[in-house]
C-alpha cells in the first residue's frame, strides 16, 4: 500500500490576522492551574502588601472663597481682587502650597523638633529643605470643580499631627494674607502723605503766583470780570455743536440719497429708506395698503377671483401701491431738497465758527497767561484733593479684614486610615494576577509546540486521523496497558474499535492484514495503542498475533503476562534457537497471541535487518489472521525503519500535548524518505476541554461511558 506524501505544515486552516476565542478558552482552561497560581501569588503579595504598608491618616479643611464684598470707600486701588474669578482661584492655591507658607507652619508648630514629624534615628540635623520637601510630600491642595470650594488635605501616619498642620497651614495663610495687606496699607500711607505735603506747598506757590500776575497787570479787572470772552466762547461752543450736528444730518441725508440712487425701480427698497419711510404720505398709503390686505384677505375665503367685489378689491390694492409709489418718488425728490439745504446750511455754520475763532484767538491773547496760572492752581488743588481723600480712606481700609476666604469645615482628629485602601488595592492585585496568569498562560502556550486536538493535529500534519484517544487515568498512572478488556462502552475502547474500523476500510482483504506501530519519541503510546489494537482485532474473532519488534525496551511481554523471566521471543526466531511455535504464547484472551523480544540482543539493528523477520511475518499470516508489530520510535534508533517496508500498513501514534511538533515532522519526512505505507495516525492521550466535540460515541450520553464520560 503506497504512503501518501505530506508535508507537515505549521500554516493555520483560518487566516493569521483572524483571533480564535476557542483556542483561546481551550488554552486558558488548560492553563488554568497556571493562572490560579498567579492570582494566589498575587493575593499572598498584596496581602503582605497590605499588612506592612504604614496606615496613612488624612485630615482637611474646606476654605470658601466668600462673595466679593461691596466697596465702601468706591476707590478702585483698595479693591481686593474677586476670587470667583477661576484664575485667582488658582492662584490661591498655589500660594496654600508655596515655600514661604511651608515655613510659617513649620516654625509656628516646631516640626524642627517634632519626633512625629521628622525621623529621630537620623544622626545628623534635618536641613530646611529637607523639612519643606517633607511637609510638601504631606500636603495636597485642589478645587472643588465648578464651585469656589478649596480643600486642603494633609496625610501623614500621625492622625493627631495631620489635623494640626491641616488647620496651622490655613491659620497661616490667613495671616500671611493680612500682613501682606497691612504692609502694603503701611507703605501706600507713608507715600500718600509726603506726596500731600509735596503738593500743598505746590499749591501755595501757584496761588502767590496767580496773585501777583493779577495786582501787577493793568487790565486785571478784565481779565478777572470780562464776560466777552465767555460770551464768545459760548457761541463758540453752540457754533461747533450746531455743526457737529449739520455734519451728521447732512451725512445721513447724503447716505440716504445714495441709497435711493442705488435702489431706483425697487419700491420696497426705497420704502426702507429712512427719510422716505417716515414721510407722512407714504405712512398714510402703507397704513390703506395694510388694512386692504386685510381686508381683501378676509375677502378672499368667501368669494370667487370673478367676483365683482374679489376684482374691485384687486384694482384697489394695485390703485394703492401705485400711490405709494409715487409719494415715494416724490419723498425722494424732497430728500434730495432737503440734502441741498443741509449742505448750504453747514456752509454758513463753518464761516460762522472761523469768525468766533479770530475773536477767540483776540482774546486769548490777553488771557492765555491768567488761564496758565489759574489752571495750574486748580490742577494742583484737585491732585492735592484726591490725595488727600485717598490718604484718608487708606488709613481707613487699613484695619478691614481683607481675607476674602472663610473656613467651611476645619479639620478633624481622623477616625480611621485612608491608606492603604485594602478593597481597591486587594482588587488592583487580583487583577493584576489574573492578567499575569493569561499572560503566562498564552506564553507557556506560545512555547508550546506540541499538538494538543485532533483539529490541531489534522492541520498540521496533513494525514488522515485514524482516532484520537482521551486520557485515561490508569494508563498515565502506569497501572494498566490492555483497556478493551473493560467495561465495552469505555471511551478508550470505543476509540480503539473506531480505529479497527478505519484500518478496515483502507483496502482490501489481503492488503490489511500486517500492521505496524511507531512513534517519533519514546513514551507516546505506540506499544498501548499496539497492545489494544490488537485486542480489539482479536475481540472481532479474527486470531491476532502481536510481534514485538522493540528489541531495546521491549514492554509487551510485561504489559501481557508480566513473566519474570524472559520467554522465547523474536530474537530466539531470528538466532534460529527456536521455531514459531515456541515464540507464539497465548494471552488468555480468545484468538489474541504475542511473541515477546525473546533474550537479550546485543545488535537488535542487525537481528532485524535480516530476512528473518520477514520470515516470521509470513509465518505468522500462516497461522493467524492479522499480524500487527509494535516497533522501535523513529529518531532514537533506526530499527523501525528496517521493518515499515515489510508490512502492509503503517500507523503513527502522536502524542498529545507532548511530542513536539519538529520531531513530528522530522519523523513523517523520515517514514516518507523511507517508503513507508504511512496510513495515517493516531493522537493519544488528548485532554478533552469543556466546549471541545469530536466525534465519536463518547459526546452521547446513550453510548458514553457508565461513569458518565462526555466530551
Amino acid at each position: 500500500m503506497a504512503s501518501q506524501q505530506v508535508i507537515p505544515s505549521d500554516e493555520a486552516a483560518e487566516p493569521a490576522s483572524s483571533f480564535d476565542f476557542r483556542s483561546f478558552y481551550y488554552t486558558l482552561a488548560e492553563k488554568l492551574w497556571v493562572i490560579l497560581l498567579c492570582l494566589a501569588a498575587s493575593a499572598f503579595l498584596t496581602l503582605g502588601y497590605i499588612k506592612r504598608a504604614p496606615r496613612i491618616y488624612s485630615a482637611t479643611v474646606v476654605l470658601q472663597a466668600a462673595q466679593e464684598k461691596p466697596n465702601i470707600l468706591n476707590v478702585p486701588d483698595l479693591q481686593q481682587d474677586d476670587w470667583r474669578n477661576p484664575e485667582i482661584l488658582k492662584t490661591q492655591e498655589k500660594i496654600l502650597q508655596s515655600r514661604s507658607l511651608f515655613e510659617r507652619v513649620i516654625h509656628t508648630n516646631r516640626l524642627a523638633e517634632d519626633p512625629r514629624f521628622i525621623d529621630q534615628s537620623l544622626s545628623r540635623a534635618v536641613s530646611k529643605e529637607q523639612l519643606i520637601s517633607r511637609l510638601e510630600k504631606m500636603v495636597t491642595v485642589n478645587l472643588q470643580a465648578g464651585t469656589r470650594l478649596i480643600n486642603v488635605k494633609v496625610e501623614h501616619t500621625d492622625r493627631a499631627l495631620t489635623e494640626q498642620i491641616a488647620n496651622s497651614l490655613v491659620n497661616e495663610f490667613m495671616a500671611q494674607n493680612y500682613e501682606q495687606h497691612s504692609l502694603a496699607t503701611r507703605g501706600g500711607l507713608r507715600s500718600l502723605t509726603d506726596a500731600a505735603e509735596s503738593l500743598k506747598k505746590q499749591r501755595k506757590a501757584a496761588e502767590d503766583a496767580l496773585q501777583a500776575y493779577v495786582v501787577t497787570t493793568t487790565n486785571s479787572v478784565s481779565l478777572g470780570a470780562d464776560q466777552g470772552q465767555s460770551i464768545v466762547l459760548q457761541k463758540y461752543q453752540e457754533i461747533g455743536n450746531n455743526l457737529r450736528d449739520a455734519e451728521n444730518q447732512r451725512r445721513t441725508l447724503e447716505g440716504e440719497l445714495a441709497r435711493f440712487e442705488e435702489q431706483k425701480g425697487d419700491l420696497a427698497g426705497l420704502v426702507g429708506t429712512p427719510s422716505i419711510a417716515n414721510d407722512p404720505t407714504v405712512v398714510e398709503y402703507k397704513g390703506k395698503i395694510t388694512d386692504h390686505e386685510i381686508d381683501f384677505a378676509i375677502l378672499k375665503q368667501s368669494k370667487l377671483p370673478r367676483h365683482p367685489r374679489y376684482i374691485m378689491a384687486q384694482s384697489k390694492e394695485t390703485e394703492l401701491k401705485n400711490a405709494l409709489s409715487n409719494a415715494t418718488l416724490q419723498a425722494a425728490q424732497t430728500l434730495r431738497s432737503t440734502c441741498d439745504a443741509a449742505r448750504a446750511y453747514e456752509d454758513d455754520l463753518r464761516d460762522d465758527l472761523r469768525e468766533q475763532e479770530a475773536r477767540l484767538a483776540e482774546l486769548g491773547k490777553r488771557r492765555s497767561r491768567y488761564d496758565e496760572l489759574a489752571g495750574d492752581v486748580k490742577r494742583i488743588t484737585d491732585q492735592y484733593e484726591v490725595v488727600a481723600k485717598r490718604l484718608s480712606e487708606t488709613a481707613v481700609s487699613e484695619g478691614w479684614d481683607q481675607n476674602k476666604v472663610r473656613i467651611v469645615q476645619p479639620a478633624y482628629v481622623p477616625d480611621r486610615h485612608v491608606k492603604p485602601d485594602v478593597k481597591r488595592i486587594m482588587l488592583m492585585g487580583l487583577m493584576v494576577g489574573l492578567l499575569c496568569g493569561i499572560g503566562l498562560a498564552m506564553g507557556l502556550e506560545a512555547l508550546d509546540s506540541s499538538l494538543k486536538t485532533p483539529e490541531q493535529a489534522e492541520t498540521f500534519l496533513n494525514l488522515p486521523l485514524l482516532t484520537a484517544i482521551q486520557q485515561i487515568s490508569a494508563v498515565n498512572a502506569g497501572r494498566k496497558k490492555l483497556i478493551m478488556t473493560d467495561e465495552d462502552d469505555s471511551s478508550g475502547a470505543e476509540a480503539f474499535r473506531t480505529l479497527r474500523t478505519t484500518l478496515a476500510m483502507l483496502g482490501a482483504e489481503g492488503m490489511r492484514r500486517t500492521f505496524l506501530f511507531t512513534s517519533a519519541q519514546p513514551e507516546e503510546g505506540k506499544t498501548f495503542c499496539a497492545l489494544n489494537y490488537a485486542c480489539s482485532l482479536a475481540q472481532q474473532g479474527l486470531r491476532t498475533v502481536l510481534i514485538e519488534g522493540d528489541l531495546r525496551c521491549p514492554a509487551i511481554e510485561a504489559a501481557l503476562s508480566g513473566a519474570g523471566s524472559p520467554a522465547p521471543g523474536v530474537a530466539d526466531y531470528l538466532t534460529d534457537r527456536a521455531g514459531f511455535e515456541a515464540v507464539v504464547h497465548a494471552t488468555g484472551i480468545p484468538n489474541f497471541s504475542f511473541i515477546p523480544a525473546g533474550m537479550r540482543a546485543h545488535n537488535p539493528a542487525e537481528l532485524l535487518a535480516q530476512e528473518g523477520f520477514t520470515a516470521l511475518i509470513q509465518e505468522g499470516l500462516l497461522h493467524f489472521d492479522r499480524v500487527v508489530v509494535d516497533s522501535a520510535p523513529i529518531q532514537p534508533v533506526s530499527d523501525a525503519l528496517l521493518l515499515v517496508n515489510r508490512v502492509q500498513t503503517v500507523c503513527f501514534v502522536v502524542r498529545a500535548n507532548k511530542t513536539p511538533r519538529k520531531a513530528i515532522r522530522r519523523a513523517i519526512q523520515i517514514l516518507q524518505s523511507a517508503g513507508a505505507p504511512l496510513a495515517g495516525f493516531i493522537l493519544n492521550g488528548w485532554t478533552v476541554t469543556r466546549g471541545q466535540h469530536y466525534y465519536d460515541y463518547s459526546y452521547y450520553p446513550q453510548y458514553g461511558e457508565k461513569a458518565g464520560v462526555k466530551g
